[in-house]
């Protein structure tokens, strides 16, 4: 799996880039841009982490305005935005 070292989890000490992305949404980022639509779920496995770390991840960059969401619940697929500002 991508991004998994050590059982590392998200504890909040990640160090951030430029844009104030830690490494683990950069992964994020890079598997949705990777893979297109696809679930919390598939994105926890494929990185190695929790299904609630994958899941505020995917909060955080739907907030940011970097990812964009459709459907509900089990059904829910996360993407990339299109047209992101910056």
């Amino acid at each position: 799996t991508i991004g998994k070292e050590n059982g590392d989890e998200d504890d909040g000490s990640s160090k951030t880039d430029s844009h104030g992305l830690d490494e683990k949404r950069r992964l994020v980022l890079s598997y949705l841009s990777a893979n297109g639509k696809t679930r919390a779920k598939d994105i926890a496995q494929e990185l190695g982490i929790s299904l609630s770390s994958a899941k505020n991840i995917l909060y955080s960059l739907t907030n940011g305005g970097l990812v964009e969401s459709e459907g509900a619940n089990r059904s829910k697929r996360y993407f990339l935005k299109t047209n992101v500002n910056r």
